[in-house]
């Protein structure tokens, strides 16, 4: 076995937390690049199996992004659920935006909340992005701006219930 894979075999990030409208606890945990990729490659496979609009596909790419990271809080190694089916029938939108976003800070580490954000920050974020195109935004900014969609769409449905 090679330096890193002993390295990183220990426990992966993780954080317990209640399942969305219960007091049920759930496992979210970090992620590799095997498991993320393989999320990424069944959710398109689905998604060409079943043609969706781009906002479906993304909530497709989370669902089966929260099939591998969901986990049993006392055990790790045991999913939380079967499969993605079992997500697409027993679970919302909101529920997967939710448990998605604790995945995202969990995998990239805490980000700061919007209400950190000063007034001047976040005007010239806007006069930055108004001058921007989206293939100009590397993979990491992308990736932001994809959170911070997902909170402001969270808010939303949180604000509408």
């Amino acid at each position: 076995m090679s330096k890193l894979a002993n390295m990183r075999k220990g426990i992966p990030e993780y954080r317990i937390v209640d399942f969305p409208g219960s007091k049920e606890k759930v496992a979210i945990r970090a992620l590799n690049n095997r498991d993320i990729i393989g999320a990424r490659e069944n959710a398109m496979r689905y998604a060409t199996e079943h043609p969706v609009d781009i906002d479906t596909a993304d909530l497709i790419l989370n669902m089966f992004t929260l099939r591998e990271a969901m986990r049993n809080p006392d055990n790790l190694d045991e999913y939380f659920v079967l499969d993605f089916e079992e997500i697409n029938e027993y679970m919302n939108p909101k529920e997967v935006y939710e448990l998605h976003n604790v995945f995202v800070e969990v995998q990239n580490g805490k980000t700061p909340d919007l209400e950190d954000l000063t007034s001047e920050e976040f005007e010239d974020i806007k006069k930055k992005l108004e001058k921007m195109e989206l293939k100009e935004l590397d993979g990491e900014l992308q990736t932001i701006l994809k959170y911070f969609h997902q909170i402001l769409t969270l808010k939303d449905l949180v604000k509408d219930n």
